[in-house]
């Protein structure tokens, strides 16, 4: 709890320690996990072989390292004023090309 205090996103630990297996604890491989943009829930688990008696505190859908696409008016550029009927294109663009975007949102 003192690192949840401290400003940590979460920790894993286990419940009941009948046995200290390794298989058990997250491995190292929980950093390449959060640092590829995974939730904490996701990295934790991913690298985790054997989480029967494990517990996730904190927020589990943190993502600190997330990459996020960008959006971008391609017709439009700056201080341009619209008036009557404008012909708007959106453009979109990945944080990395092993990172493709899913969907996106019109409102």
């Amino acid at each position: 709890m003192a690192f949840l205090n401290a400003g940590a996103a979460g920790s894993y630990g286990t419940v009941a320690e009948p046995c200290n297996y390794p298989q058990k604890f997250p491995d190292p491989m929980v950093y390449f996990y959060q640092d590829r943009g995974f939730s904490l829930a996701e990295a934790c688990y991913q690298s985790v072989l054997n989480p029967y008696v494990g517990i996730l505190v904190g927020e589990p859908l943190s993502a600190p390292f997330a990459r996020r696409g960008a959006a971008d008016w391609s017709t439009l550029t700056n201080g341009a004023v619209l008036n009557g009927l404008a012909l708007l294109s959106p453009s979109f663009a990945a944080a990395a090309t092993n990172l493709p975007l899913g969907r996106w949102i019109s409102l």
